[in-house]
This record gives C-alpha cells, structure tokens and sequence, in this order.
C-alpha cells in the first residue's frame, strides 16, 4: 500500500495559537487528508493534502486551511514517527492568506 487517509477531530479547551499563550477557549477541530508515499509499506517519503476547520467559542470565530506538504515517515517495530513541512491556504473569519505550515504525527501501526 502507498496511501494512507488522515482523519482526526477535537472538542474541548484549547489554545487558538502557540503564539497567544494563555488565549484557552472551548475548541472545536476537524481534519481530513491523504498521504501518498515514495514507496509500498507506508514509510520513508510522502506528499500530503489535509483540509481542517475549526472554530472557537461556539462558532464565535472560525477558520480553517487547506495544505500541501511534503514529509517523512519511519516505523520502529511499530511506532511511527512522521515529520512534514509545506504551505498552507489559511481562512480566520473571511481573510485569507498563504503560510508555512508543519506537523509531527507520532503513531502506532497496527
């Protein structure tokens, strides 16, 4: 398999950005992606696409992005680790603009 399908959701208190330390509202938070890997057993590189929204404070403010990034996966008997890095559209309350984007990602295959 070269393909894996992201899926991921919260709800609760959470900080709108690591860069507004102390800024904990109630969150809501959806993503859904695709990986595509160089090669078969889904490790080593990849290109991934994830859209996400959410929003703060019940629906008071929203946003959302959509992002394209490159990154790397291994598996240690089963433990993941992935890193990507790439750019990402992102929408706060009816503005736009394009931004680096990263994330690490630590699993367990089953």
């Amino acid at each position: 398999c070269k393909s894996s399908f992201l899926f991921d959701f919260y709800s609760g208190v959470g900080r709108v950005s690591l860069l507004l330390p102390g800024l904990d509202v109630q969150t809501t938070s959806g993503m859904v992606g695709l990986r595509r890997y160089s090669k078969t057993g889904m490790v080593g590189r990849y290109l991934s696409t994830r859209a996400r929204f959410r929003s703060y404070e019940n629906g008071d403010y929203y946003g959302g992005n959509l992002s394209i990034m490159v990154g790397y996966k291994a598996n240690w008997d089963g433990v993941t680790l992935a890193g990507e890095f790439g750019l990402g559209y992102q929408g706060i309350d009816g503005s736009y603009l394009t931004l680096p984007t990263w994330a690490v990602t630590l699993g367990y295959k089953l």
